[in-house]
């Protein structure tokens, strides 16, 4: 028999595009922080993906992206801050399954990283990582659809402006 687990912690989603600033954005809240927190990063999911599934198998992917969605869902459940960054599905039902996944968890918040379309250019330029345009493609669809709690627009400041202003909204004094 399963033991009942109390939710204790909050479930961070960072949601944004590639180059908006997700991943230095997480690592500076974590720097910051006084509260224990746990980064789990979407991306460290993707490779598998990327090598090993086919690309084309839209029912294989979906089941593979509800999956990882769960597991952020249970480490979500735990008694940990969890902040979680990568980019929800763009195909609206997928990403709203994954979402209803997520918002299990009681204390969810769903943050939007933007940033303007000259410094995600700029970015993916310093990269060389990602093709540039990218960013800009999914912009036009990676924040549809998503009833954010927060939102942090990077384009200005750093990351550790940025990770301040979002730890204090997501935990006042």
């Amino acid at each position: 028999m399963k033991a009942a687990v109390r939710s204790l912690g909050m479930l961070i989603v960072l949601n944004g595009t590639s180059s908006s600033g997700k991943t230095t954005l997480a690592k500076a809240m974590l720097e910051q922080s006084d509260r224990a927190l746990l980064h789990l990063e979407a991306d460290r999911f993707a490779p598998v993906l990327r090598l090993n599934l086919p690309a084309k198998d839209a029912e294989f992917r979906a089941r593979f992206t509800l999956a990882m969605h769960e597991a952020i869902a249970a480490f979500g459940r735990s008694v940990l801050d969890i902040i979680v960054d990568g980019s929800l599905p763009t195909e609206p039902e997928l990403r709203d399954d994954c979402l209803a996944i997520l918002r299990e968890v009681p204390d969810t918040r769903v943050v939007a990283v933007r940033c303007s379309v000259a410094e995600f250019r700029k970015r993916e330029s310093a990269r060389g990582d990602r093709p540039v345009g990218w960013a800009e493609e999914q912009a036009q669809i990676v924040y549809e659809g998503v009833d954010f709690n927060e939102t942090i627009d990077t384009t200005n400041g750093s990351a550790r402006e940025h990770a301040s202003t979002l730890l204090q909204r997501l935990f006042p004094a």
